[in-house]
């Protein structure tokens, strides 16, 4: 028997993508964004959904770029900070879909501990860019 649980389960990250898209604004967001992220602020449901795409969108870049083994880190993305902040946003949006969700991430997340073992300088600041002539010397 298939139940909704198991229906949303079965659901891949393409799928969310595309339902979050500005196309289904008025037909669903617009009303129902509190029905489906429970936890949002009030009175700024276009703007959530907007920092929810957006936020949604850098999960996937990521999660491609480690499925296709391909470098994390790209000189569009080049400091740890970006990382950190994506970390960041998507603990927000699984906090807005559920709070028990997002407790029980808190309670297990090992990240913390492993950006506070980085260089402070990694953490908070873009590495300073190479001239091409240091470049071609190592």
């Amino acid at each position: 028997m298939i139940t909704s649980d198991t229906l949303v389960a079965e659901l891949n990250l393409s799928f969310w993508i595309f339902i979050l898209g500005a196309r289904y604004d008025n037909i669903l967001w617009n009303s129902h964004i509190k029905e489906v992220f429970t936890n949002t602020p009030f009175n700024i449901s276009t703007q959530i959904i907007r920092e929810i795409r957006k936020q949604v969108d850098h999960i996937r870049i990521l999660r491609n770029r480690v499925s296709h083994h391909e470098p994390v880190f790209s000189p569009k993305r080049s400091s740890f900070k970006e990382m950190i902040e994506d970390y960041e946003n998507a603990l927000k949006i699984i906090r807005y879909l559920s709070e028990d969700a997002y407790r029980f991430i808190i309670e297990e997340d090992e990240i913390p501990s492993l950006i506070e073992l980085m260089p402070t300088y990694m953490r908070y600041e873009k590495p300073k860019k190479r001239s091409s002539s240091e470049s071609k010397n190592t």
